[in-house]
């Protein structure tokens, strides 16, 4: 039996779906209820944790007015910026070793395990691929382990901020892995150390990417957590305000809260207001990534800009020949090249690519690909499947107009 693709969404803007969070075509009726309940509790708790941030006299209710500059990491400032360029310009090896190289100098920090289960994250959702599950794994847990020996030393806002993310970071992919007790206590402790590290230095703007992308995604994609847990209320405004804080006044998540600003635009069907932010990100590099040339391309279709679908779609398939294993991607940019030909009544050429993306199908592999940050791979099936339909009829109605 298939299930419709529900889409929950990290801090990075990459997703994941209701079938990784359930499972529920093996698993019995009670363990789907358990494990509803487990995402409650997770609810439950960050709210009792950000209880007071409903409140007036709670600085985090609000925006900073942001003209103090942003708290700058006193240890490793300029390092850390050179890899986050590297790792948005999907330069990820000069990333990795600009974070290695930090590692040594500063064994026991947490920072640099951080940053490097990060790139690897980044690397894996960019081309859609679980090829350093290994590596994610080791440094994200290698960072929760430095920084609570480093906090148990010292109280230090710095600190507060890595532990936080770590947790957040391995909650996601405790998700991801069906571990939800895991989840859910990671998620606990990753708010309760973001709110320590604010409350310390107020100008650690990076914190309002984390808040924003909970209180937007917590409402707008988790439909089920909504139906369980429905007395949540929507702060959806607040979430891309605070998103587009971070964006133009974080010190190091400028590029990422930008990512994650044009994902959460595109889910409001605010097409106009994600090519805006896309543009500032094109503005800051020097070629697009495979990642800006989605982007591009899927905005492209949802403004009916087709002869521009097909050249977006194009060049990222290019761009994926050294990730054979990306069947799902390329199974989706075939899906829009096909329509942005059927769109311009080009149905002979559409045929052949959407015959082309059904015959990677076979060899897509869910252990070894990720999921899109916009559509599932179910999702991205139906699509084709929905377009294959409609060349199947407008060839029987030509044949019938033939007789």
């Amino acid at each position: 039996m298939k299930h419709r693709e529900i889409m929950f969404y990290g801090k990075t803007g990459s997703q994941w779906t209701m079938r990784d969070l359930l499972n529920m075509s093996e698993i019995r009726t009670e363990t789907v209820f358990l494990k509803l309940f487990v995402i409650m509790l997770v609810h439950v708790q960050l709210l009792w944790i950000g209880g007071a941030q409903g409140r007036e006299d709670d600085p985090l209710a609000s925006l900073p007015s942001g003209n103090t500059p942003a708290a700058r990491d006193p240890v490793m400032d300029e390092a850390l910026r050179q890899g986050l360029a590297s790792n948005y310009r999907d330069e990820y090896e000069k990333s990795i070793s600009v974070f290695e190289a930090l590692v040594d100098d500063y064994p026991e920090h947490p920072a640099p395990y951080f940053y490097l289960a990060a790139t690897y994250q980044n690397w894996m959702s960019s081309y859609r691929v679980n090829r350093f599950a290994d590596e994610l794994d080791y440094y994200v847990n290698l960072a929760v382990e430095k920084g609570k020996a480093a906090l148990a030393e010292k109280d230090n806002s710095w600190l507060y901020f890595y532990m936080g993310s770590s947790y957040g970071f391995r909650a996601y992919y405790r998700f991801r892995k069906h571990n939800w007790i895991g989840a859910y206590f990671d998620l606990v402790k990753g708010n309760s150390n973001l709110k320590k590290a604010v409350e310390l230095d107020s100008t650690l703007y990076d914190v309002y990417l984390a808040l924003g992308t909970y209180y937007y995604w917590r409402t707008a994609k988790s439909k089920v957590i909504s139906t369980v847990a429905f007395w949540i209320p929507d702060k959806r405004d607040l979430g891309l305000q605070q998103i587009e804080f971070s964006m133009y006044n974080g010190r190091y998540c400028q590029s990422q809260a930008a990512y994650v600003l044009l994902v959460s635009l595109i889910d409001t069907q605010d097409y106009q207001g994600a090519e805006r932010v896309l543009q500032h990100i094109l503005s800051t590099q020097t070629a697009p990534t495979v990642g800006d040339l989605y982007y591009a391309g899927y905005i492209h279709a949802k403004l009916e800009r087709w002869h521009l679908v097909e050249e977006m779609f194009t060049k990222q398939i290019a761009q994926l020949e050294s990730y054979p294993e990306a069947f799902g991607y390329q199974i989706e940019c075939k899906y829009w090249i096909a329509r942005s030909l059927y769109e311009r009544n080009l149905y002979d050429q559409a045929g052949i690519v959407a015959a082309e993306a059904i015959e990677l199908d076979q060899h897509h592999d869910e252990d070894k690909e990720l999921e899109g940050p916009i559509l599932g791979y179910e999702e991205i099936k139906q699509k084709l499947d929905a377009l294959v339909n409609a060349l199947d009829a407008r060839l029987e109605h030509q044949k019938g107009g033939t007789k």
